[in-house]
């Protein structure tokens, strides 16, 4: 069975997350270290806001390279 978290954010703290997330993953680029888990980990917390917050900037499927 998959662990799940349930959590309820406003914009604000959604905009923070994702920043976090972009951060944490400039970081571990520089330590060459692989990325992809969090690539996914910014993709499904971005699109699941963006159905509710449709101002987020759009996420493009080609965010992991």
């Amino acid at each position: 069975m998959k662990d799940t978290v349930k959590i309820e954010l406003d914009r604000y703290e959604i905009g923070v997350l994702l920043n976090a997330i972009r951060e944490f993953r400039n970081i571990k680029l520089k330590e060459d270290v692989p990325t992809d888990a969090i690539d996914d980990l910014y993709i499904k917390v971005a699109n699941v806001y963006q159905r509710r917050f449709p101002s987020l900037p759009v996420i493009r499927k080609d965010y992991a390279r």
